[in-house]
């Protein structure tokens, strides 16, 4: 007989556990939707690479949409509370993707569907965006600081974005686009129930009140020049490198990929793999740096792997090509994903607990506005020159930003998040 006085220890998996297997099914998830809506407006365009045209006008809706709801996330997780807002913004995107491709599947005309649900793909994930690394510091525990958890959370992201791509990729050949919008929806459930029922080890801080979210957030980047210059690292990663797998379906259609969707999923599980090895670069690039200057060597590094994508692909064809691509990709994804966990770090904690997710709000509200222009720079790059052509003014901005953010913050004192 058990004595009543021992401490019991809890069976199955716990609450971090939970949140790393659904966050991870719905990523994979996510990349089944990309190809399959992605993969239905370059379909639409017809032959030709007027798909990337098509495929950007979808994306920069999404982003837009998504960058000018940023700064009302704090105003929504006071209200709710950060965990009951993230549950219903995740319900709510997953009733839209199932809406949206039971619509396609319904024959319904591809473009006007995508670009009525593009909004709500774009608020309800701008303001999980600011939720989510909140949320991850919280299930996974903040003793090593937002950046090394996010890293963490990366390691099941990167494993769940290879399933969805390579999966999403073979399956999609064969059946119809609307469904992997339809298992995009279906995949979030999971993370939605265990968010709502699990409680974290810590609790979230409830944001202070804000009656002007726009404001708000401006004030906070004029009030901090480490707040300002990860807002330009930001921008530089959705401008130069983030494109590439937004528009990966027209990138493989210019690489002439056959079976496309397929070969496009191909391209995004060697990104995935580097987002599963994104922790070992984060823990190269960390120790003795703080996350801002880390971040932006990690920008410069992941912007000359596709310098050196571009060039080497310049001058090859075929399998050759794409092999170039698949390796060096998976270079590229690790430091693509380093750089990410460590703006989502400087971003949020350049200030006290309490004002994470406006710190959070305003460095991604400053950066998301730029998104659409790297999309559609992209986009136009690809249609009208070729996926070489935008891979390599892409890797050179990258690579510019990278080198002038890390050289701006060697001159600054060393912040409170600096790594020891």
């Amino acid at each position: 007989m058990t004595d009543a006085s021992e401490p019991t220890v809890p069976s199955g998996p716990t609450p971090a556990t939970r949140f790393l297997a659904t966050t991870g099914l719905s990523v994979a998830g996510t990349a089944v939707g990309l190809l399959g809506a992605t993969g239905a407006t370059t379909a639409a365009a017809g032959e030709g690479r007027s798909g990337a045209l098509l495929t950007g006008l979808y994306m920069s809706v999404v982003l837009l949409t998504s960058a000018v709801s940023v700064p009302y996330a704090p105003r929504v997780a006071r209200r709710l509370g950060p965990r009951r807002a993230f549950v219903w913004l995740q319900a709510l995107a997953a009733g839209a993707w199932v809406a949206a491709g039971v619509a396609l599947l319904l024959d319904a005309p591809t473009m006007p569907v995508l670009l009525c649900a593009a909004p709500v793909f774009g608020i309800t994930g701008g303001l999980s965006t600011v939720l989510r690394p909140i949320l991850t510091t919280s299930y996974l525990g903040a003793s090593g600081g937002t950046a090394t958890a996010f890293a963490r959370l990366s390691v099941a992201s990167g494993v769940g974005w290879a399933i969805g791509s390579l999966g999403g990729g073979v399956l999609l050949s064969s059946i119809a686009l609307g469904w992997g919008l339809v298992i995009n929806g279906l995949s979030i459930v999971p993370l939605v129930a265990t968010v709502r029922s699990s409680a974290p080890a810590a609790e979230p801080s409830t944001p202070r009140a804000s009656d002007r979210p726009w404001r708000t957030a401006w004030s906070a980047l004029a009030g901090s020049s480490t707040l300002r210059w990860t807002a330009a690292l930001g921008a530089s990663s959705l401008v130069f490198l983030a494109p590439i797998t937004s528009l990966v379906v027209p990138i493989a259609q210019d690489l002439r990929q056959n079976p496309l969707v397929a070969g496009a999923g191909l391209l995004m599980a060697a990104f995935s793999i580097g987002e599963f090895l994104s922790p070992i670069a984060v823990r190269r690039l960390g120790p003795g740096r703080e996350d801002l200057r880390a971040g932006a060597v990690a920008g410069a590094i992941a912007g000359a792997a596709l310098l050196v994508i571009g060039l080497v692909s310049a001058v090859l064809v075929d399998r050759l090509e794409l092999l170039v691509w698949l390796v060096i990709g998976v270079g590229f994804g690790a430091f693509r994903y380093a750089l990410k966990a460590f703006f989502t770090g400087a971003a949020a904690e350049a200030g006290a607990p309490e004002d994470a997710s406006v710190n959070l709000a305003a460095a991604m509200l400053a950066s998301g506005l730029a998104a659409p222009i790297g999309t559609a720079m992209w986009s136009g790059v690809i249609s009208r020159v070729s996926a070489d052509a935008a891979v390599l003014i892409g890797g050179l901005g990258a690579l510019v930003v990278g080198v002038v953010v890390a050289g701006a913050t060697r001159r600054t004192p060393t912040s409170p998040n600096a790594r020891t």
